[in-house]
């Protein structure tokens, strides 16, 4: 029995001496120290770095210019409609999360980083948008010629349209990085956002329309016009959709393309042709062809009977003078003369400085968020320096003017109306851009918010904002 207990008794102890090995060695692997475990690498978005990384050569995307080419053939648009799912390469939409837009800021091209994204409208944060596809500088500088960003911000900033290798139109969703590709659309171009950032319109090819719903992801395209499509502006309710459209060349008047605009009804998808629109060759200023009010339709560049008229269902009115911009409501119209009105009654609510009659004008107005204000600048061919202004339509004493540098590119304001900003160009591209702001007031300095970035455009800006060439 003696011998059996000494053997008992020297397996326990081998027993126990194991199980305390053991827990020495787990011991010492808990008070390993942190620092020597591996980082692990995730697919997080990269953190959020300050403007002092900003800063090298500005590059923006390819833009396909609405040159104006003749054709013969007639107008006669017809409904179709295409779902969205049947598009190569479409991705489904994600829901968009709830963000204060006021925090989106503003979308710039860091230089010195090389990449797009959006820069805090104080200047100190930027995060990277990965998905929006950069171009080559010589698309930089063709964009800053014809006068088009090749970026389409949406009126409430959560979505980016671009044209991607040329023809393949893309939607870049600014809060969670995520692209979706929606149609290829061959030699077409950008047309425009609804108000209300669900709906977009581009023209597939020279001449066949086509709308994009959000919500439905569907596709909506019209049997192609007779012409080439120029230009498109939804109405203020996104109801309509207007159409300039270039036919054929002008014998009477030289240097004229015989155009016309129609309006496509949303809900019915009928068409109605307004009238005639006499357009030069050449590139031209797709913006203030047609403006919407909200008491109808403003023709600018009329080919007979006068340079503009409000087209109010069936009633034609004429006007002294083109339209140059209207309030993203339609409540108010700026014209080329200088004339602020407001549609509805009519009146004359203020009158701009203008340039002689023998000076070329370049007027640019951009409007605030609340839609109670708007800045403008006015460049008198030859003139060493703009004319900035602001306009309060709810009080007339905060309005004012002052000079500002040729240099000086108004983009549009702060969320909180605040502050104005703009893109400073250098003269030569190479040498690096810069972001300047001026608070609202006369007495105001501009200052510089971030160097060696290009602004494009303002995210956080409330309905009815767009990327100023």
């Amino acid at each position: 029995m003696s011998h059996y207990h000494f053997i008992k008794s020297l397996v326990l102890m081998l027993l126990f001496s194991l199980m305390l090995a053991a827990c020495q060695s787990s011991d010492e692997f808990l008070t390993t120290p942190v620092s020597t475990i591996p980082p692990v690498i995730t697919s997080d978005p990269p953190t959020i770095s300050t403007t002092s990384t900003l800063g090298a050569t500005p590059m923006l995307p390819t833009v396909v210019t609405p040159d104006l080419m003749t054709t013969s053939s007639p107008f006669t648009p017809t409904a179709t409609t295409v779902l969205a799912s049947a598009i190569t390469a479409t991705p489904a939409m994600t829901a968009t999360p709830t963000m204060d837009v006021r925090s989106l800021g503003l979308l710039v091209f860091d230089q010195q980083g090389d990449s797009i994204g959006r820069l805090s409208f104080d200047g100190l944060q930027f995060q990277p948008l990965n998905q929006v596809p950069k171009l080559d500088p010589t698309s930089l500088e063709y964009g800053l010629f014809t006068g088009q960003s090749g970026y389409f911000i949406s009126p409430d900033g959560k979505w980016l349209s671009t044209i991607v290798g040329y023809d393949q139109l893309s939607l870049v969703n600014t809060l969670t990085d995520q692209r979706s590709n929606i149609a290829r659309i061959g030699a077409g171009a950008w047309l425009g956002w609804s108000h209300d950032s669900q709906s977009l319109a581009y023209r597939e090819g020279e001449s066949k329309v086509c709308v994009y719903k959000l919500v439905e992801q569907t596709v909506n395209c019209l049997n192609e016009f007779g012409g080439k499509v120029v230009a498109a502006a939804w109405s203020p309710d996104g109801s309509k959709l207007a159409l300039s459209v270039a036919g054929e060349l002008e014998e009477d008047t030289p240097g004229l393309v015989n155009g016309a605009v129609w309006v496509i009804d949303m809900a019915t998808q009928q068409t109605q042709l307004v009238t005639n629109q006499g357009l030069p060759l050449g590139s031209v200023s797709a913006s203030d062809l047609v403006v919407w009010t909200d008491q109808g339709l403003i023709v600018n560049r009329l080919l007979n009977g006068g340079v503009a008229a409000l087209f109010d269902e069936d009633i034609e009115t004429l006007l002294a003078a083109n339209a140059v911009s209207a309030s993203p409501t339609g409540n108010y119209v700026i014209y080329e003369d200088g004339r602020v009105d407001q549609v509805s009654s009519s009146n004359l609510l203020a009158q701009l400085p203008v340039c002689a009659e023998t000076q070329t004008q370049t007027m640019q107005v951009v409007w605030a968020h609340d839609e109670n204000s708007f800045a403008y600048t006015i460049h008198c061919a030859t003139a060493e320096t703009t004319q900035l202004g602001i306009v309060r339509l709810d009080n007339h004493d905060s309005t004012w003017n002052r000079t500002i540098s040729n240099n000086l590119r108004l983009i549009g304001w702060s969320y909180d109306g605040d502050y104005l900003l703009f893109r400073h160009e250098p003269g030569e591209p190479q040498i690096g851009y810069t972001i300047e702001r001026l608070g609202i007031t006369p007495d105001s300095m501009v200052e510089t918010l971030a160097d060696s970035t290009f602004l494009i455009g303002i995210l956080g800006s409330g309905a009815g904002n767009k990327p100023q060439p």
